[in-house]
Formats: structure tokens, C-alpha cells, sequence
């Protein structure tokens, strides 16, 4: 075996591990909700699709459920934070992104270009990101990759099954292997071949639609794929473009090292184009009016390729390696500024939410603006059973932390009505609110407010506020 790809994938998956075993945070982002779906799948895998709070959803394709259910199976009885237990799998798959960005980059341009590739992709923010967090992203990637590498070998239907695969995670994703693969195979005359394998992606995505049919709800299925075909149309507001370009830039630093490259050195676009064409959508993702960050873990791959063929345009030698470890440093010095504050945040509110929620019945929905004040919170409401739709942003490992040992679901009444009524509501937002101002429910959410009889709790530093 490549003595690197070893080495590579010891040295990532060590990494990675010591992050995630040594640091304890609670789960932030979808974490929380991944863990309860992931959670109870392990322990009653029969119902196939997942839940949460005992409710099956079908707003995400269940091969992640599956996959780390598999792994907490053996990984729940490690005496472990639970937070360890869920994000382990993350590490492998990570360390085996970053061996696969290796293995690609070898084929296309030589072992010293793939190894400088992997050490580049292996310091970026988003793969620390990805791979020490339980996200759908390093699984995801892992899928792609392996897709794009199969294919380049020759083994289209190794590619088309993983491309398949691939539809049962983040079906989006597919486009960037497809796109990349097509390109690559574009003057080759088993182009139409490789097109034929595509088909995996339709046939995939028949077969979810009926697992989501027969074990799950397939409206709910069909309204989630219609929610996500809308994800790429472009957004008219300047400043959230802006906003978009800044995350780019900051959690992705090596663009500014992409643009560099195209005045500095040459590009055979007819030998190049597939990675070239990767790398530009990092600049077209952010025009999307549903665009996160983490999307551009996908492109990440291709601009890590695109710049160390660049450092190694002539051959390479000590001015190249330095240049590598350079960038790595600058990309650990971005990964810092990036994931550890992201870790840190909104930990001191956990508790105090799971306490405020205690008997109550709670939606909760993800709002864009957020100021917490939970001990206010308890003071004033600790002892009321009245129900509130709860706004909140970065925590939804609340969901996790609350229910997760107390298994009281019932409380959680109408949790993803805004999915299963198939609401258009692009932001699950209220409006900014400011002192003296009250807060006002999107139209979109029209239909939950008045299903269930909610009040709305508003937190607003320094005066929380109840609004009918």
C-alpha cells in the first residue's frame, strides 16, 4: 500500500480525534437534531425512516442516519462525552477525504501535487469543521470523492453507485461530482457512458421516494426535494450577497490564493477545466438566497488541487514546500479564528433552556437574530405550563440535551410544522426585533400559529416580551 495514504490517514484521523475527545462542547448547528434522529434509529433501526421526537422526517435523506447509527451502536458504550460518541465518525470519514483528495490529485497530476493537496485540504477551516462535528458534510464528501475517484480509474459503475449513494445524504452534492466527471470525460469517447451512469442519480432518488412512501410520509418527502430545488436560485438582497462573499473569504482562505493563481501562472483550461470549474463555484454558491458556509466543503477539493498544481507548476523544490507550509499555517490561523469560537458559543444557555423548557410544550425555530437572557427567562416563566414557540439560533443541541434522557416527546408538540406543512418560508425567521419593538410572525408561518395555540417567546435583551 502507498506508504502516504497511510500515513495521511493516521495522521488526520489522530488530528481530528484528539479535537473532538478532548473537547466537549455541546452540539451546536443541526448537531443536536442529528444525534436524537441518530439516537433513536440505533436503538429501533425497524422504523427505516428517522424521527425526532418521535415523528418521522423526511426533510433529510437517511443514509447519514444510518451510517452513524451503525457506529454509536459501539461507540455508545465507549466511556466517552455522548458528544465524543456521535462526532468519532466524523474523524474517519474526514481522514478518508483527505486521503481520497490525495489518491485524486495523484492520478491528474503526480504523488507530490496529491500530497501537497491533502495537507492543504487537511488544514482548511471547513474540513476541521466537517470532520471533528457531527455534520452531514465529511460523509458527504467522503461519497463524492469516492465517486469522482472511481470514475477517473475506469470503474463507472463503482462511480455511479457511490453518485447514487450520494442522492441518500445531500442529493444536491451530486451535481459537483457529475459536473467534474462529465468535464474530465468530455473529450473522451466514453463520454456517453459515463452519462448513461448518471442515471444512478434519478434512480437513486426513486428508491428514497419509496422508502419515503412506504415507511415514512411522501409528501413530506416531495416537498422537501421541491424546497431544495429552490436552494440555488439567486438572491436579490446586496447585503446578503456581501455577507456570503465575507464567509467565503473567511472560511474559505485559500480563494484569495485561487484568484492570485489565475494572474500569476498559466492554465491549460482543456487539460484542467473540470477542477478549474469546481473551483468557480465557490464564487457563484454565494449568489444562492439559501447559501451556508459549509456548502463550499464540497469545492473544497478542487481549489486545493487547482493551487498546489500551481506551487508545483515548474517542478517544485524548496521555494514550493515552503510556500505549502505557509498556506497551511495561514489556513490553521484561519481554522482557529473560525471553529473556536463557533464551539464556545451559546454553551452557558444550554442548561438554562433545558430548564426553561421543562413542561412545557415547545416549537423550536431557527431564527436569524438572537439575544439570550435565560435566567430572566426562568424567573418570569420557570413555573408556567403555557406553551411557546421558542426563537433561537445557534443551539439546537438543546432539542438533544432536553429530551434525550427524559424521552418526554409529548411536550414537543408541532416540532417541524414548518416541514411537514410544507411552508415557503425560505428564512425559518422573525424579524429583528429592538427595545420597545414587538415581534411579528413571516406569513409563511400563518399556518403553524394558528394550528396550535402557541404564544411566541421573545427574547430581547434586557426586557424578554410575550406577544400574542
Amino acid at each position: 500500500m502507498d506508504r502516504a495514504i497511510v500515513g495521511l490517514f493516521l495522521l488526520s484521523v489522530m488530528i481530528f480525534s484528539i479535537i473532538i475527545i478532548s473537547n466537549a462542547s455541546p452540539f451546536v448547528y443541526d448537531e443536536g437534531t442529528y444525534a436524537v434522529m441518530v439516537g433513536g434509529f440505533s436503538s429501533n433501526p425497524s422504523i427505516v425512516e428517522p424521527t425526532v421526537a418521535g415523528v418521522q422526517v423526511e426533510w433529510k435523506p437517511p443514509l447519514f442516519t444510518w451510517v452513524y447509527s451503525a457506529f454509536y451502536v459501539f461507540l455508545g458504550k465507549l466511556p466517552l462525552s455522548v458528544e465524543a460518541q456521535f462526532r468519532l465518525p466524523s474523524a474517519l470519514f474526514g481522514a478518508a477525504d483527505v486521503v481520497l483528495v490525495y489518491m485524486i490529485g495523484n492520478l491528474l497530476y503526480g504523488r507530490k501535487i496529491g500530497i501537497a493537496a491533502a495537507l492543504l485540504f487537511l488544514t482548511t477551516p471547513l474540513t476541521f469543521f466537517s470532520s471533528t462535528l457531527m455534520m452531514m458534510e465529511s460523509f458527504s464528501l467522503f461519497l463524492a470523492l469516492s465517486s469522482i475517484y472511481l470514475y477517473l480509474t475506469g470503474n463507472l459503475p463503482g462511480g455511479s453507485i457511490f453518485l447514487g449513494l450520494l442522492v441518500f445524504t445531500k442529493w444536491l452534492y451530486a451535481f459537483v461530482p457529475a459536473m467534474f466527471v462529465a468535464l474530465y470525460f468530455l473529450r473522451d469517447k466514453r463520454l456517453p457512458a459515463v452519462l448513461a451512469s448518471f442515471l444512478a442519480i434519478p434512480i437513486f432518488l426513486i428508491v428514497r421516494l419509496f422508502i419515503a412512501f412506504y415507511f415514512g410520509n411522501i409528501d413530506n418527502a416531495i416537498g422537501n426535494l421541491v424546497f431544495d430545488l429552490w436552494r440555488p436560485a439567486p438572491s436579490s438582497n446586496p447585503f446578503w450577497i456581501f455577507y456570503n462573499f465575507t464567509s467565503v473569504f473567511l472560511t474559505l482562505p485559500l480563494s484569495w490564493v485561487f484568484i492570485w493563481s489565475l494572474a500569476s501562472f498559466k492554465i491549460d483550461l482543456r487539460k484542467e477545466l473540470p477542477v478549474f470549474a469546481v473551483c468557480l463555484l465557490m464564487f457563484l454558491l454565494p449568489l444562492s438566497g439559501m447559501f451556508i458556509y459549509w456548502y463550499l466543503i464540497i469545492i473544497t477539493p478542487a481549489l486545493v488541487l487547482f493551487i498546489a498544481a500551481r506551487i508545483f507548476q515548474d517542478g517544485g523544490g524548496k521555494m514550493s514546500a515552503i510556500l505549502v507550509i505557509a498556506l497551511m499555517v495561514i489556513n490553521l490561523a484561519f481554522t482557529g479564528a473560525f471553529l473556536l469560537p463557533m464551539l464556545t458559543s451559546g454553551i452557558q444557555d444550554l442548561p438554562r433552556v433545558a430548564s426553561f423548557m421543562e413542561n412545557k410544550s415547545v416549537v423550536f425555530i431557527e431564527p436569524q437574530h438572537f439575544y439570550g437572557d435565560w435566567d430572566y427567562a426562568n424567573s418570569q416563566y420557570a413555573n408556567s405550563t403555557e406553551s411557546f414557540l421558542l426563537l433561537e439560533e445557534f443551539n439546537p443541541g438543546i432539542l438533544y440535551y432536553r429530551f434525550s434522557a427524559m424521552d418526554d416527546y409529548s411536550n414537543l408538540k408541532a416540532y417541524f410544522g414548518q416541514n411537514a406543512s410544507g411552508l415557503p418560508c425560505q428564512d425559518y425567521l422573525v424579524v429583528h426585533e429592538y427595545p420597545g419593538t414587538t415581534v411579528t410572525i413571516p406569513s409563511c408561518f400563518n399556518q403553524l400559529w394558528q394550528t396550535p395555540d402557541y404564544s411566541v417567546y421573545s427574547v430581547q435583551s434586557p426586557i424578554p416580551q410575550i406577544v400574542k
